[in-house]
């Protein structure tokens, strides 16, 4: 799985983890799916969502996901 924050960095999973643990890590920002920035509104993350490898996801501030939803 690949997490891809705002800057550029890359983090990468190599086992299914859930969706909270990596949210804890970055508490102002939100994961999302790559198309977050077509479809905001249903692009996020649950934290009780498995992330599986294969996976593509994005490390988004929050105040960058509420003005996309505008």
């Amino acid at each position: 799985m690949k997490i891809i924050h705002a800057g550029g960095t890359v983090e990468y999973y190599y086992m299914a983890v859930p969706a909270s643990g990596v949210m804890e890590k970055y508490p102002s920002c939100i994961l999302a799916r790559p198309e977050v920035f077509k479809r905001p509104w249903d692009s996020v993350v649950r934290p009780e969502e498995i992330l599986v490898p294969g996976q593509k996801f994005y490390v988004v501030p929050k105040r960058t996901v509420k003005k996309l939803k505008r």
